[in-house]
């Protein structure tokens, strides 16, 4: 009877190892952001197939629905929890904001914020935070803070000036 482990020498684990690692950083046709971690988002059309897991992998992916026909002009929200998924805002005001956020398409133009900004994701805009939260961890040589499973993810901004004119529209906003 032959042993499936004979031949098998951790160095050859580790050539293979690093041949791979290698191969991603190459090949991976990613940008590097502006803090050094890389980042590349997918078509929202491919159906990729992962390495490890096979095809139906792709249904794992959450994809961004369109952004709905409409907007929403010189609307104020202030002091109350906005949803921040399907909004098309033009020439809103924000202030003293709790706004909430997963991921959906949404679109801002010439918005205006001013004092106190809640934020809090949930979903894929929380699993794309703490993702992006490891791999920075990750280039600092620290360990990441765990995160706690089924808990959006919360964060204030206190605007130190009023700012007005802001646009936002995330690289996704779903296909029409």
């Amino acid at each position: 009877m032959r042993n499936e482990w004979e031949g098998f020498s951790m160095s050859k684990a580790m050539a293979f190892v690093a041949g791979f690692v290698c191969s991603i950083l190459l090949f991976s046709g990613g940008h590097p952001a502006p803090n050094g971690v890389t980042v590349e988002a997918a078509a929202q059309d491919l159906d990729p197939v992962s390495a490890f897991w096979g095809p139906g992998f792709a249904a794992s992916i959450p994809r961004v629905p369109p952004l709905p026909s409409g907007s929403q002009t010189g609307m104020l929200v202030s002091g109350m929890p906005q949803s921040l998924d399907g909004l098309n805002c033009r020439n809103c005001k924000f202030v003293n904001s709790d706004l909430i956020y997963a991921g959906g398409p949404l679109h801002l133009e010439d918005i205006a914020v001013s004092g106190t900004t809640h934020i809090t994701l949930q979903g894929a805009a929380a699993n794309t935070l703490a993702l992006l939260t490891f791999f920075n961890a990750i280039q600092e040589g620290v360990p990441a803070t765990p995160n706690v499973p089924q808990q959006p993810i919360k964060k204030t901004s206190i605007a130190k000036k009023p700012m007005t004119e802001l646009n936002f529209s995330p690289p996704f906003i779903g296909q029409r």
